[in-house]
């Protein structure tokens, strides 16, 4: 059973988790603006890939590609501990409803997992879960707050669309380029993100 006291102290001992969470998103963000990585791309890694070791093993190969092979296996390999952290939690989380056990699945961490066992092993059986309070806040709080940021954004003449922007001509005909495409996209609400997120990754 997961409950409101058992989630507020399962936060609080992995507090330190999140501030080095922090730190490393600003690491990463850092690392990949230096590698040529666009905002875009850095997000879109933050959101889809869960092991950050990963993530950095790709800034590493983002100027010079390797075959899909080599990269097949490693990706396996450093994702397939979460096998082995779900498989040993299975016995405590089977008489949870399915949404929380697929939420712990998806957001599994060696530092969740090892204060889950560590709970077990003591007998509890209200442990919280750190994830859940993590999505919550994020939900209730900072996706309203990056929508009204967003909004307010674009109000002030911040891009938000994804129509083709302008071409105009060169102020200077000297030049050889005739034309010049300025490109516009979902600025504002990619801003609106990143200014509260401060950690490169959204």
């Amino acid at each position: 059973m997961i409950t409101w006291r058992g989630m507020g102290r399962g936060a609080r001992e992995l507090v330190a988790v999140g501030a080095y969470a922090f730190v490393f998103g600003v690491a990463f963000g850092i690392a990949a603006r230096n590698v040529g990585m666009e905002g875009w791309a850095a997000n879109l890694m933050s959101a889809a890939v869960f092991a950050g070791g990963s993530q950095f093993a790709v800034l590493e190969l983002w100027q010079s590609p390797v075959a899909w092979g080599p990269l097949l296996i490693a990706t396996l390999a450093v994702n397939g501990r979460h096998f082995l952290l779900g498989a040993s939690l299975y016995p405590w989380l089977r008489s949870l409803p399915a949404w929380q056990v697929y939420l712990a699945a998806v957001l599994l961490s060696e530092p969740n997992w090892a204060k889950a066992i560590e709970a077990e092993a003591r007998g509890e059986r209200d442990v919280g879960n750190y994830w859940v309070d993590v999505l919550r806040a994020t939900l209730r709080f900072f996706l309203p707050l990056a929508l009204l940021w967003s909004v307010l954004l674009a109000s002030q003449g911040v891009p938000a669309t994804l129509a083709e922007g302008p071409t105009y001509a060169p102020l200077d005909q000297s030049v050889e380029m005739r034309s010049q495409h300025v490109p516009l996209g979902p600025v504002a609400p990619m801003v609106a993100v990143k200014q509260l997120g401060t950690n490169g990754g959204g």
